[in-house]
């Protein structure tokens, strides 16, 4: 669980199988929206580039594996 204050955050978990090194899952896609289906505002979002209708990669986005942390900083 991420230290508060955090506005809300998405964890992903996988319970089975193993990857060994330098092998990959393959593009991961997770969608997510309200319950009302309305437009979720991504203006504050720094990995969204709103100009061009790409993502960038956030270092607030981070990936703990058995609990220690690989990628991102939570802080940032």
């Amino acid at each position: 669980m991420p230290p508060a204050p955090v506005p809300g955050w998405v964890e992903l978990t996988f319970t089975d199988g193993t990857l060994t090194p330098g092998q990959s899952t393959g593009p991961i896609q997770l969608r997510h929206h309200r319950h009302s289906w309305s437009d979720i505002d991504e203006r504050d979002d720094p990995s969204w580039l709103a100009a061009t209708g790409q993502w960038t990669e956030n270092g607030r986005i981070t990936l703990d594996v058995d609990g220690v942390r690989e990628f991102g900083d939570i802080s940032s």
